[in-house]
């Protein structure tokens, strides 16, 4: 589902306009990244620890598996910025620009590097 998400808004430039679409860009971007690290498992654990069955990874991928795991906390919180821009656009009519002029960067910060601090 996040990647057709992807490649509609990026076939479809003219959406990266829009607020919405750049936060469900980054919904999908964060979420394909996340799937493909959580799809590996137990992969990336180091070889040889005994508590983890098919291990074969070391400490660096260990260590990015684990990046993409705290990174995924981003995707709820990007969910929760465009509910507030819809929140925003229907209750107090406000425009796409005036959302994004006053907010935008915000959004970003707290949702995408926040969670990695």
């Amino acid at each position: 589902g996040s990647f057709t998400i992807f490649y509609m808004i990026l076939y479809h430039k003219h959406k990266l306009r829009k607020l919405k679409h750049r936060l469900i860009l980054f919904i999908s971007v964060i979420d394909i990244a996340c799937s493909v690290w959580t799809g590996l498992w137990a992969l990336p654990a180091p070889e040889g620890e005994p508590s983890v069955y098919g291990a074969c990874g070391n400490r660096q991928t260990c260590a990015v598996q684990g990046f993409f795991h705290q990174w995924s906390i981003s995707v709820p919180m990007y969910t929760v910025a465009l509910i507030f821009y819809y929140y925003e656009e229907v209750v107090h009519k406000k425009t796409d620009n005036e959302i994004a002029n006053k907010y935008e960067l915000w959004m970003h910060f707290v949702c995408a590097v926040y969670p990695l601090l």
